[in-house]
């Protein structure tokens, strides 16, 4: 990367060979340039760039419909020769695009309005145009997110390609930017969720690359919507390849350079961290009420992004707090690996401000609440007044003291009964511990604490974990975040709560809370900024196990009676419904990442034992189970390796693994292999430990 110098250098050559004729800037180049390769490639490259913006990025259709839709102005009727396109009957033109028009329709066979996105029939020959059109369309579709603007279908009539997506009536943030200045609770708002729709993105391997305000849509209830994944990256594994080569060409810029990141406007490699940045501007913008990199034309812009530092925040925004200022300035290091490292993260930090903004007026009210009491606002005062009520409730209590009379005995309060087989006393101190397969330590998480039941975030960047607080000896969910110290509180019930899991979606955390004297399932938004709600509530114990990776279904332990063992139950976390998966005595049940196999703790004879079974379609239980840990001590906490190829468990202290093989809906377990001893506590809770889908890192609860 070039230094600041160097760049500066770019700079001013550039700016000189502008006022040059195009034929005469070669020779100019070679000349000032002298053989310096470096600068003269990153010259021409912004050569290239400018003037010529359109050539390389047109303006997304959806994104003019965006603009359209905001100011409610839409053009006239269609022409008679495009009146219906299949079971769409346009009503009005919405947009325009350099890829086709958008049009307010209506579909017939649901009497629903949608926004169809129609190409224009002169790129219907143009191969490059039309599997770019098919890409945002296959794009969007994969994503299912209630910030994400939704993909109904995607179809050709007549050598005519079209999409049709939700109508989405509100306006874009660049309209709202400015109609008005936002409050910082507004920003939040809109920020967190536009955060919300990047991760799950990212989750499936998707990069936007193109985050800016006209892509953005706040509907008048708050919700927002993220619009144009036209351009957007696919990063998964099993991504197309045709669809990949259509976005990463060498030298190929895309996106708004504005809120591009340096690596993007350079046109390199980019990965999610890119989204990051242009958040970054975004919120930096919000903020304060201009871009952080500005210039005259489109190659002065991308050479801000690439060279210059945005002006301090505080300079230009002096309201903005030290905190929030500090999480803009993370957004927008030039280099990605300074950067927050994901989008859950960033999504943690802002909603940790806004735990934090709210907790400071909460604290405001309450002085200004005391300072408004009767008792007055002067200091003297209301001591005087405390002591006098002292003294009066002194001799109150002295008065009705009768020393001779015989004292009552109070009733002694009945022990809580111990449930046979349930955890019912704290867990002991440990420390959050990150092994190795050798099980060499490699760093700690947070300070030690009596913790119980972690789980990890759907992107591994957090976990949430029951926390046993010293004072009232109840457990209370936290949220945890692996590469800092802050911590978000999810609840503070009078009963324990435990058992958390985070849903694969990101949006909810479900768990086993004892609120009401059993324990039942319940689920909390992720975010804290919600209630809890219960899922499944009897008369029975339940404790929460897994959620399969699609977010279907819930696996729990289930007992009718306190002195009965548990078994295992499916809940249909679509429906509502449940059924019985195995019968007892079983527990600790994990779903394979395929979702077709749930591993489990059962007991043979006398002695805890590791087994896999089959799951259908609809959630039925396959009769086989399979045995796959070994003889030992007694084999507990199964863990699936991300590709469902190799399982973990305990046996004692020791971790095991065991390689898997499943063919003919049959299961083959390997020799288990014994992989290190832990020093972790002897008594069984759910999730002693974690594991990370490559199967190399465990975070194990290791007693102190």
């Amino acid at each position: 990367m070039l230094s600041k110098e160097r760049w500066e250098r770019v700079e001013n050559i550039y700016h000189d060979a502008l006022e040059r004729a195009p034929e005469t800037r070669h020779a100019f180049l070679d000349q000032v340039c002298d053989g310096d390769a470096e600068v003269r490639r990153e010259v021409d490259s912004l050569l290239s760039f400018d003037g010529q913006a359109e050539r390389f990025i047109e303006t997304p259709a959806m994104e003019i419909a965006a603009r359209a839709l905001a100011s409610g102005k839409n053009s006239p009727s269609p022409p008679e020769s495009i009146k219906n396109i299949g079971p769409y009957r346009l009503v009005s033109q919405i947009g325009q695009g350099g890829s086709g028009d958008v049009y307010l329709a209506i579909d017939t066979r649901l009497d629903r309005q949608v926004a169809l996105k129609l190409m224009a029939a002169d790129f219907t020959g143009d191969t490059d145009r039309t599997s770019r059109f098919r890409q945002e369309a296959r794009t969007t579709s994969t994503l299912n997110h209630p910030n994400i603007v939704t993909i109904f279908e995607i179809g050709e009539v007549d050598s005519r390609h079209y999409i049709a997506t939700e109508y989405v009536e509100g306006e874009t943030l660049r309209a709202r930017l400015a109609s008005h200045f936002l409050e910082l609770t507004e920003t939040l708002s809109i920020v967190t969720q536009l955060i919300d729709a990047l991760a799950a993105a990212h989750a499936a391997g998707i990069i936007h690359r193109d985050i800016k305000p006209e892509n953005i849509i706040v509907r008048r209830d708050g919700l927002v919507k993220v619009l144009d994944f036209g351009i957007a990256k696919l990063t998964s594994p099993d991504a197309n390849a045709h669809a990949d080569h259509l976005t990463t060409r060498t030298g190929m810029v895309m996106g708004t350079a504005a809120y591009m990141s340096p690596e993007q406007a350079r046109g390199q490699k980019v990965d999610h961290r890119t989204d990051i940045f242009s958040v970054g501007v975004l919120l930096y913008e919000m903020l304060s009420g201009r871009k952080p990199f500005e210039g005259e034309t489109w190659s002065d812009v991308m050479a801000a992004v690439l060279v210059k530092e945005a002006p301090r925040l505080n300079s230009v925004a002096p309201q903005v707090s030290p905190a929030m200022r500090r999480i803009v300035e993370r957004c927008l290091e030039k280099t990605p690996e300074k950067r927050f490292q994901s989008a859950s993260d960033l999504g943690f930090a802002l909603r940790e401000l806004a735990s934090s903004k709210a907790t400071q007026h909460v604290k405001a009210a309450e002085t200004v609440s005391l300072d408004a009491s009767p008792w007055g606002t002067n200091s003297k005062t209301r001591v005087v007044t405390v002591l006098l009520v002292l003294v009066l409730l002194g001799g109150a209590a002295l008065l009705s003291w009768k020393p001779w009379a015989k004292q009552e005995a109070k009733p002694a309060q009945a022990a809580k009964e111990p449930r046979i087989g349930a955890i019912t006393d704290a867990p002991p101190a440990t420390q959050l511990t990150w092994l190795d397969r050798t099980g060499n330590v490699l760093a700690t998480m947070g300070d030690p604490g009596e913790y119980s039941g972690p789980a990890f975030s759907p992107d591994e960047d957090r976990i949430v974990v029951a926390l046993n607080d010293s004072e009232t000896k109840t457990r209370d969910l936290w949220i945890l975040s692996r590469k800092s110290n802050q911590r978000l509180r999810l609840t503070s019930n009078p009963g324990d709560d435990l058992n958390p899991l985070w849903t694969p979606d990101g949006r909810w955390i479900i768990y086993t809370s004892e609120r009401n004297g059993v324990r039942s399932l319940y689920r909390v938004p992720a975010d804290g900024a919600g209630s809890a709600e219960a899922l499944l509530a009897t008369t029975e114990d339940m404790n929460a196990e897994d959620v399969s990776r699609d977010g279907r279904f819930l696996v729990f332990n289930v007992r009718d009676k306190p002195d009965s063992e548990p078994g295992l139950g499916l809940l249909s976390l679509t429906n509502r419904k449940r059924s019985l998966f195995a019968s007892p005595a079983t527990r600790a049940a994990r779903f394979s990442p395929d979702r077709r196999w749930i591993a489990y703790e059962g007991n043979q004879d006398g002695t805890l034992q590791i087994f896999v079974r089959g799951v259908g379609v609809n959630g039925e239980a396959a009769r086989k189970e399979y045995l796959v840990s070994g003889l030992g001590k007694g084999a507990t906490t199964p863990m699936w390796r991300g590709d469902g190829q190799e399982l973990f468990y305990l046996d004692g202290h020791t971790m095991v693994a065991v390689e898997l093989q499943f063919a003919d809906q049959k299961v083959v377990a390997r020799q288990p292999r014994p992989l290190f001893n832990v020093n972790i506590e002897d008594q069984e809770r759910r999730n002693r430990y974690l594991v990370t889908r490559d199967g190399q890192r465990f975070l194990v609860l290791v007693k102190k």
